[in-house]
């Protein structure tokens, strides 16, 4: 059993699933390369966890040219995105990730970039204002985002749109599979199904792929079994996608009953926006969570699933 280190794929014919996607990409990328000319700016819209990220590298791979990024657009003042941008050489592919989150006036100052490939200014000589224009490399755009009503009309315009379908527990099992073959891992067919069925997305079931080989390690085991799964599953405090913080979350729910959001955030020692944003989400969708204007609790499902074996935990008393 050896561990299951990177898996980054760098090829579109890595990519398990999205084929209608992986299709619509490959001819506008194809086009662009036999014409000479730049590809369009493309924005990956979907949820998390469905590969966007490896979707751009698998853009820049394809076109033989470098990634620069990802970078997270909550994290870019103006001053960082003009670095960017005068940093850029020809036909690079830019990544920049969960783009709704960059500020209006700097979607703004983007959209003029990508416009023409120039960047004007105003600067002072001699007493008196001048415009100066630079001209910007040609390159392409790569943004993700999960809520595009949050760009610039003008902006999100500018994209060729491509949304990311929510993989199937198949897709999923297919995509653990492949990853163990490149490894030269045994495994149980069941145990990747397992696996599959616990996964949210396929970065969740990476990652439990992972420690499930680890800990199938430390057992001495020579494949991945079924058993090996359900017992890691336990360690792991991981079940139907959610992981220990999802599960911290749920718990003091459990005990306290009804809580506020600012409670919460209190209890676990974490932000308002990360509880709202990566942690609510999946528990509201699945119907472990109900929120109301009296506070966050849980539903019947959402206590049913704390008391379950399988993720080897129990509520907090």
């Amino acid at each position: 059993m050896y561990r299951i280190t990177d898996w980054q794929p760098s090829s579109f014919d890595d990519v398990v699933g999205q084929e209608v996607i992986k299709k619509k990409i490959l001819t506008t990328l194809s086009a662009a390369a036999r014409t000479g000319t730049n590809p369009p700016h493309i924005l990956l819209l979907g949820a998390r966890g469905t590969g966007k990220t490896t979707i751009a590298r698998c853009i820049a791979s394809y076109l033989n040219t470098e990634l620069r990024g990802p970078f997270n657009a909550a994290d870019l003042s103006k001053e960082k995105l003009l670095r960017i941008i005068f940093s850029i050489r020809e036909y690079n592919i830019v990544f920049i990730d969960e783009i709704h989150e960059l500020k209006p006036a700097l979607q703004s100052l983007l959209n003029s970039v990508l416009q023409d490939f120039t960047f004007a200014t105003l600067i002072r000589k001699n007493n008196k204002m001048k415009e100066i224009v630079v001209e910007i490399p040609p390159f392409s755009l790569v943004a993700a985002t999960t809520d595009p009503h949050r760009l610039l009309n003008s902006f999100r315009s500018r994209f060729l749109r491509i949304y990311l379908q929510d993989y199937s527990k198949h897709e999923i099992t297919m995509l653990l599979k492949k990853i163990m073959d490149k490894f030269k891992n045994e495994y149980d067919d069941a145990a990747l199904e397992l696996i599959a069925y616990h996964a949210q997305n396929p970065r969740d079931a990476i990652s439990l792929l992972k420690f499930a080989c680890d800990y199938a390690i430390t057992q001495d085991a020579e494949k991945l079994s079924y058993d090996i799964v359900v017992n890691a599953l336990k360690t792991f405090q991981y079940a139907q996608g959610l992981d220990d913080i999802h599960i911290s979350y749920m718990k003091k729910l459990y005990k306290y009953g009804t809580l506020s959001l600012k409670a919460l955030s209190s209890m676990l020692n974490l932000s308002e926006n990360t509880v709202t944003k990566d942690i609510e989400p999946i528990l509201l969708e699945k119907g472990f969570l109900k929120i109301t204007t009296k506070g966050r609790s849980l539903t019947n499902r959402g206590r049913r699933i704390l008391q379950k074996t399988l993720g080897g935990f129990g509520a907090e008393r």
